[in-house]
């Protein structure tokens, strides 16, 4: 858990760098309307949200669940993390009907412990929710995260199939391997939706009128915001 010390430092020297940074979006999506997110305020916490034409409420959130093993022989040893949270909430559009959503997170961590730090052998995170509107078919997302590489998912309702992808890239810089900015929602190779994470927040969402995964993304867009990242819950808990 040591090693992401630099990783959170990094997020703070972009954000101190790029007052105010902003998610590199991708076109034709960049020339939609930038929703800024009221009520987040860079707090996953927050009890209601709103961007746009959309409404968060009910938020509700168990405590992080973990377990850490350290041990230590001699020069060498075990270092073991493991992190679950679940969060629900409703999210509307406008004054449509509301979608109930679930969502886990997961995150574990298997590390070598050395005289000079500890080596990750296995790092992942992952992610699943469930969007239930109040007619028709349910989706599900699932993203996952291997290490410092960008995670990536689906969203999925029967046929219909979308992908989600993180963005490391803030507007007018090169990536940062390991910092995620954002996330990116794609209908085959066109982007559909983005969420920025810092500042607050923003979502974007340019989409046909008639595509059956509109409501979707807004509720999508809500899950991601919310999303806690539990690899830093531990770093701060662990005091590393």
């Amino acid at each position: 858990m040591r090693s992401h010390t630099l990783l959170t430092l990094g997020m703070a020297t972009a954000l101190g760098a790029c007052a105010p940074a902003r998610l590199a979006v991708p076109a034709p999506l960049a020339s939609a309307p930038r929703l800024t997110v009221e009520g987040r305020q860079g707090d996953q916490r927050s009890p209601t949200l709103q961007f746009g034409a959309w409404r968060v409420s009910d938020v509700r959130r168990s405590w992080v669940r973990g377990s850490g093993l350290d041990v230590r022989g001699g020069t060498i040893g075990l270092d073991l993390d493991r992190a679950t949270q679940r969060y629900s909430f409703r999210v509307a559009e406008g004054s449509g009907g509301s979608w109930e959503a679930e969502c886990r997170a997961a995150y574990r961590h298997d590390g070598v412990a050395l005289p000079v730090g500890t080596l990750a052998t296995d790092e992942q995170g992952r992610l699943e929710c469930r969007f239930a509107p109040a007619s028709g078919p349910a989706w599900t997302l699932v993203t996952r995260q291997r290490f410092d590489r960008m995670p990536e998912g689906l969203l999925l309702a029967g046929e219909d199939t979308l992908r989600v992808r993180g963005l490391d890239r803030f507007a007018g810089a090169v990536p940062t391997r390991g910092l995620q900015v954002g996330w990116l929602l794609l209908a085959g190779e066109g982007p559909v939706a983005a969420v920025e994470l810092p500042n607050g927040g923003a979502v974007w969402i340019d989409t046909p009128p008639n595509a059956p995964y509109r409501r979707a993304l807004g509720a999508v867009a809500a899950a991601l915001l919310l999303h806690e990242d539990l690899r830093e819950v531990m770093q701060r808990t662990s005091g590393g």
